[in-house]
């Protein structure tokens, strides 16, 4: 029996990172929470997602390197979040080239997830939020307009923050 149910801990660290806006708390919570769940997928990509988010990138890689590459086990929705994790922890790294190719293979495999259709919008949020932090220019504001477009509102809270996110990096 696991000391603390996984959907709650899941629960605990969307509440910190989707609602408080906490990232140091959800990286604590993915932190205590692989000490029971010792090499959960899950938990490695939010705790390496959360550090490069909060600018500890040679952290979030080493985490995200966790991750056994040949992991036959891994369903395909965490294997998709795992190469947008990477794809953000390279463009905050500065190689854009590979961050795009990874947001672009994980926006392109999330498309026929229909369980999950917030996993191609929020990789798609993302990919449009590194877009901008890495070079604003005209031509990538309005790229990110128009790929952001197309991306019905949602009420999910997250996708909303990710919204919020890239309308603040589009003023001009």
């Amino acid at each position: 029996q696991d000391p603390y149910p996984t959907r709650a801990i899941l629960r605990a660290y969307s509440l910190s990172v989707t609602y408080l806006h906490d990232l140091k708390t959800g990286q604590e919570i993915m932190e205590s929470a692989l000490k029971t769940h010792v090499g959960n997928p899950i938990f490695i990509n939010n705790y390496a997602y959360t550090l490069a988010l909060d600018g500890q990138i040679e952290l979030a890689e080493k985490v995200i390197n966790k991750i056994r590459k040949n992991n036959n086990s891994l369903v395909d929705v965490t294997d998709i979040c795992i190469t947008a994790t990477r794809g953000l922890i390279a463009f905050r790294k500065g190689e854009v080239e590979n961050g795009s190719l990874l947001y672009l293979n994980a926006i392109e495999r999330s498309k026929n997830i229909t369980t999950h259709p917030e996993l191609n919008h929020s990789a798609l949020l993302n990919y449009c939020r590194e877009i901008l932090i890495h070079d604003s220019s005209s031509e990538n504001k309005c790229y990110v307009r128009n790929l952001i477009e197309k991306i019905p509102q949602s009420d999910n809270k997250e996708l909303s923050n990710l919204r919020e996110q890239i309308s603040l990096l589009l003023v001009d």
